[in-house]
């Protein structure tokens, strides 16, 4: 476990439930958000070392989340004083929850949540207006250029969403639309970094519309999506990525991403020298089998002399040693057997028996770059071969082996697309590149024809997914609600007006969030009310009802006794 998950779990003095369900705006299929506050051990408030924040969850670092999960942050009590007394809206919302709100607490964490009142002030005003600000940009186009949909403008614009015949990718691997389940997480960037996360959606779409379709089709990117679909590109000669409808591309002064950023850390259940062997069974492996029992016993890899596989089985031979014989019925060749039981059981288990029935286990999406890499480099050093200087091509025939290694490329940076099955072999071909940004041509882009279409898309807190169309992975925008934007500028009229957020809303504030989640009001209506909450929010701030700075005095005194308080009671 992480060390500071464990010195979190264990110094915790408080559980806040939070999101959906501390606003009142969930539903069945919503999991639990909580936040959790701890205080640091002595040696730590009193040196120069600290943790600021800690996961907080109910399962496994690597497992996926699910309906009713927990999930969550947990903060120091350093760290949550100094976010909530520079306003920042989240910890403000928890600081403000009842009692009925705390999974759990002590008295350490009683005396935090009295401390409440003394962070009020007018500090946090800079933070609300600046995220109104931003969202109600991007809602109506001024940053993004974009035009969310309204069930009154599918006649007119078509819904911002993809073709059905669209794959999403997910924590368990690429699925069309119908194979998602709540159960499932998506993969999806950062607009900014490009950085890959899996998160839970949010709302999902599914529509049959008559509209026109743009099909876009290139090297490396093959999408189909209605006319004002959020792409995410790149100006010509710009730095920074932007959203942009996909009507609004122009030719040869935008280009799109064909790679992402993979800043997952190592994942620790899995060691380099597995990884390893796991590369080089996919390509060059079986499993040997008791005849009687049927049970996995020994691994064999083999390959000619002086291929590239003798490199990885040395770095395998690090934890897991083998006998090698070469030259085996006279044949050139050297053989590597693995008599392990335990892992030949483990790999016929997780990466089946077969080159048609190949694969590789669910969990390489949690692979960080650097593992993603080694385990690429095994896979290619036996089926895989070089292709001109920027990348290589891997062969199989399995299709769910060639599906995982395109992940697996992709999450050690690279871009990744895949060809085939090619008659009568029925092989799949694995083009590996190295990224390099495309420029949106003429002959890129076709609009087709006024037709019905049945168009699918998710909504997800980073705004992007990752998808895929004919093999070819792309990265672009998801359908944008503006619910979010609603529920922050009610909480914080009544947090300039009363000092106070309450929680959960009231039922009206309920029922008009959720009317704007599922699509109730046109898009004309969600911006003049969110325009009118924005101007309310304005007037009280410019009332200054709350003092201009929270009382600092009372608060460092206090969070010294809080602290003093939970050192005690881990003493007693």
């Amino acid at each position: 476990m992480d060390t500071r998950r464990e010195i979190a779990d264990a110094n915790r003095i408080i559980k806040i439930l939070s999101g959906s369900r501390l606003y009142g705006t969930f539903n069945e299929d919503s999991d639990y958000d909580y936040i959790g506050v701890f205080v640091e051990p002595a040696e730590y408030v009193f040196s120069d070392r600290k943790i600021e924040t800690a996961p907080l969850h109910n399962r496994g670092s690597q497992e996926k989340t699910a309906a009713g999960d927990q999930d969550g942050q947990q903060y120091s009590l350093r760290h949550f004083l100094k976010l909530a007394l520079d306003g920042n809206p989240s910890i403000l919302t928890a600081f403000f929850a009842g009692p009925e709100f705390w999974d759990e607490s002590d008295l350490a964490g009683k005396a935090l949540m009295e401390l409440a009142p003394l962070v009020v002030s007018m500090k946090a005003a800079p933070r609300f207006k600046g995220y109104m600000k931003n969202q109600l940009d991007r809602l109506t186009g001024i940053r993004t250029g974009h035009i969310p949909n309204r069930p009154e403008l599918v006649e007119k614009y078509g819904y911002d969403c993809y073709s059905d015949d669209t794959e999403f990718l997910t924590f368990n691997g690429w699925k069309y639309y119908d194979e998602i389940t709540i159960d499932d997480q998506l993969a999806t960037i950062d607009p900014d970094t490009a950085q890959l996360t899996f998160q839970n959606y949010t709302d999902r779409v599914d529509k049959t519309v008559k509209t026109e379709m743009i099909h876009i089709e290139s090297y490396d990117s093959d999408i189909l999506v209605t006319k004002n679909h959020r792409m995410l590109v790149r100006g010509r000669y710009a730095k920074e990525w932007q959203f942009k409808p996909c009507e609004n591309l122009k030719i040869n002064a935008h280009r799109f991403r064909n790679s992402l950023i993979n800043l997952a850390a190592d994942n620790q259940n899995v060691t380099d020298s597995y990884l390893s062997l796991l590369g080089a069974y996919a390509s060059e492996g079986c499993v040997g089998k008791r005849l009687k029992t049927g049970a996995a016993s020994v691994l064999r890899l083999e390959q000619k002399y002086g291929g590239r596989l003798e490199a990885i089985m040395e770095k395998v031979q690090e934890e897991f040693p083998c006998n090698i014989y070469k030259g085996l019925g006279g044949r050139d060749v050297t053989l590597w057997t693995l008599a392990d039981r335990t892992i030949a059981a483990k790999i016929d288990s997780e990466c089946g028996v077969g080159s048609k029935y190949k694969t590789l286990p669910d969990w390489i999406t949690t692979l960080s770059k650097r593992q993603a890499s080694i385990l690429l480099e095994g896979v290619i050093a036996g089926d895989g071969t070089a292709h001109r200087s920027d990348g290589w091509v891997y062969y199989t025939i399995s299709k769910d082996l060639a599906d995982k290694i395109q992940i697996v490329a992709l999450l050690a940076g690279y871009s990744a697309k895949i060809w085939g099955p090619y008659e009568p072999t029925g092989m799949h071909m694995v083009r590996i590149n190295h990224p390099q940004e495309r420029l949106v041509t003429k002959k890129n882009i076709t609009t087709l024809p006024e037709a019905s279409h049945r168009v699918v898309c998710f909504t997800v807190p980073n705004e992007t997914l990752v998808t895929r169309r004919n093999g070819k992975p792309s990265f672009h925008g998801n359908t944008k609600y503006a619910m979010s934007v609603a529920r922050l500028a009610l909480q914080g009229i009544e947090y300039f007006q009363d000092g106070i957020i309450r929680s959960p809303m009231t039922d009206l504030q309920i029922k008009t969030l959720l009317n704007m989640r599922h699509g109730t009001f046109s898009y004309e209506y969600c911006v003049a009310y969110l325009r009118e909450l924005e101007d309310q929010m304005h007037s009280v701030i410019a009332e200054g009802n709350l003092p201009n700075e929270p009382n600092y005095e009372r608060i460092y005194y206090a969070s010294q006794e809080i602290h003093q308080l939970k050192w005690k009671l881990n003493e007693g």
